[in-house]
């Protein structure tokens, strides 16, 4: 599977830290760090799965984690959010957003087969 992001694109106030291309075998695990502006810091964090026009949220920082699979940090000080996603599988492939929530930008990164 080939993990990507839009080559680390600034999409007004995150940034994917660092640009990431890479290739995972299945079952393996990606984690992708999220920079924002000091002002979103006591902002909800997110991390959805776009289904055709909709973006299902999979992660959520006001939300207490919902299993192992996915996780969400934020470290306020390093104005930095991290989503951790373990053991990668086929029915993982889609697009992600991941963002601030009520901020219109974001990133958005891709688990491709």
């Amino acid at each position: 599977m080939t993990v990507s992001t839009e080559n680390g694109q600034s999409t007004g106030s995150q940034k994917v830290l660092p640009d990431k291309h890479l290739t995972v075998m299945t079952g393996e695990s990606v984690i992708f760090s999220f920079k924002y502006k000091s002002i979103y810091k006591d902002k909800v964090k997110f991390c959805c799965k776009m289904m055709w026009i909709v973006c299902k949220y999979v992660v959520r920082s006001d939300m207490k984690n919902p299993g192992w699979k996915i996780l969400i940090t934020d470290n306020q000080s390093l104005q930095v959010f991290t989503v951790t996603m373990k053991m990668l599988w086929m029915k993982d492939s889609g697009t992600y957003w991941c963002g601030v929530r009520r901020v219109p930008q974001g990133a958005y990164w891709y688990i491709q087969q």
